[in-house]
């Protein structure tokens, strides 16, 4: 290819007397220039560096391949850990799901606090496998102490990848306490990671508002009174309030409907939003009971047991 300078009178301003360049190539697709600029009037760049800057354009160009392939590499091996966590998930049905829900309520909570668009991506990646350790550790019938290493065993699975500083710390310590009393390092305070922070928090408020085989899903206010006790001790203060903050902001935009639909906020199956008359009318999916709306799908099996229903039955009985 030939090197056509698009702004004559700037290199005349710096005096630049020439300018030897090779292109690097991606097969026939240039990705960039590697230039010499001359300063030095009347001397003119050699064959010597001609085949010197070729040779060093070659070097780039076989990195730039390694660094694509190890970028695909990482890519394809992150989503093979994600679809290892949804395996897990779809054990039960109050854990179908789990992992999507976790993510999204986590980025949620990482929007309130405002931190940076790199961050949140950070905490978004750990999120989606938080879990993946469980893959590697026997059911919880076998000991507490198989559940114990998930998350070691998870964050050393993701050390492996090419993958953002601070993705494999989150997943190891999204069981931490701020107090120091969690799992399995007792470190505290911001000892641990912001992304352990958060996915602590989401995970916590996840599986607070799903029916379980033996828990009962409480009301909001109830839940709140239990966030609030554990702001300090479980969870870290300022990240309690930001979620805190999150949820009446919903509730007061919610007007005389439930807070978000189970579509989103529960991650609702795919292949249940098919058959669901609720997908277009977000704000009142109980009312389609009768018509056998499938929600034990996602863990509820009765309205009592549902947390969209709970909170929104709570908030009429205040107007």
């Amino acid at each position: 290819p030939t090197l056509i300078v698009n702004d004559f009178d700037f290199i005349q301003s710096m005096e630049i007397s020439s300018i030897l360049a090779v292109p690097l190539l991606e097969g026939k697709t240039i990705l960039g220039l590697f230039a010499l600029v001359n300063f030095e009037k009347g001397k003119l760049f050699t064959e010597y560096s001609m085949k010197l800057l070729s040779s060093f354009a070659e070097q780039i160009g076989l990195v730039l391949d390694n660094i694509r392939l190890l970028e695909q590499f990482s890519s394809r091996f992150f989503n093979t850990l994600r679809a290892l966590t949804k395996a897990v998930d779809l054990k039960t049905p109050s854990t179908a799901f789990h992992t999507d829900r976790v993510s999204r309520m986590a980025v949620e909570i990482a929007k309130e606090t405002g931190v940076s668009d790199h961050e949140i991506n950070i905490i978004k990646m750990a999120a989606q496998i938080h879990d993946i350790g469980s893959c590697g550790t026997p059911d919880a019938e076998d000991g507490f102490q198989a559940d114990f290493n998930h998350p070691t065993i998870g964050s050393d699975m993701i050390r492996l990848l090419a993958m953002p500083a601070g993705v494999a710390d989150a997943v190891a310590e999204h069981h931490e306490w701020y107090d120091g009393w969690g799992y399995p390092n007792g470190i505290k305070g911001e000892e641990i990671s912001l992304g352990g922070r958060i996915i602590a928090l989401a995970e916590y408020f996840v599986e607070s508002t799903i029916a379980g085989e033996y828990e009962q899903v409480p009301a909001w206010s109830k839940l709140r009174e239990e966030l609030k006790n554990r702001r300090g001790t479980q969870f870290d203060p300022d990240l309690v309030d930001a979620l805190l903050t999150l949820i009446e902001k919903k509730r007061s935009s919610a007007g005389d409907g439930v807070i978000e639909g189970c579509i989103d906020f529960k991650s609702c199956p795919p292949e249940l939003q098919k058959e669901c008359p609720a997908r277009n009318d977000a704000s009142h999916c109980f009312l389609h009971r009768k018509k056998r709306i499938k929600c034990e799908g996602h863990g509820d099996r009765v309205c009592s047991q549902c947390f969209l229903y709970l909170e929104y039955q709570e908030r009429m009985q205040k107007k």
